[in-house]
């Protein structure tokens, strides 16, 4: 496998990202071998998200990262809603904050490699005030991450500068 920057941070990843939201609800065993399948053959990019039935995505994961967990890099999302609440959704600091802490939880690891947006409008306001780059939240859509030259060349290549800041400002204004 050929392995690529992810941007301009250093971090080596494969032209591959694996998502693991299990759309087809396949068993554990199965989720599982697909990872272990993945990884044998080079992926070291996997990406879920807390919402993933339920927070089974990250589990499965975690399983999967155990005892390997600095050969792989492993993403995650926060936004959507894991429950009734008033605070169990969005960028707040308080939903980020516990939904850290329940990822970091399901993951079993210390540390969130890159942790994203699920949150479409973010994308859509980076590109009205002028950034068609990738950001780390298109990493999730399939053709971005299977071409691999692209997400490497172009994120760093593009304005990813202006998306940082503006990035940094959503978070700061959203943890008010």
């Amino acid at each position: 496998m050929e392995y690529r920057n992810l941007g301009r941070t250093g971090v080596k990843v494969s032209p591959i990202c694996l998502g693991t939201g299990f759309r087809a609800r396949p068993d554990d065993a199965t989720c599982r071998a697909t990872i272990e399948r993945a990884i044998e053959l080079g992926v070291n990019f996997i990406d879920c998200a807390n919402v993933y039935q339920d927070g089974r995505s990250e589990r499965l994961v975690g399983e999967v990262l155990r005892g390997r967990r600095d050969q792989l890099v492993a993403t995650t999302k926060v936004f959507n809603p894991v429950g009734e609440g008033p605070n169990d959704r969005g960028l707040s600091r308080v939903h980020i904050l516990r939904a850290i802490d329940e990822s970091l939880t399901r993951l079993q690891t210390d540390h969130i490699d890159l942790y994203l947006p699920h949150l479409p409008a973010f994308v859509r306001a980076l590109r009205e005030i002028g950034y068609d780059g990738y950001l780390g939240y298109e990493l999730c859509h399939p053709l971005p991450v299977v071409d691999g030259q692209t997400v490497g060349r172009d994120f760093a290549d593009k304005n990813a500068r202006l998306a940082c800041e503006y990035l940094r400002a959503v978070i700061k204004d959203a943890m008010r």
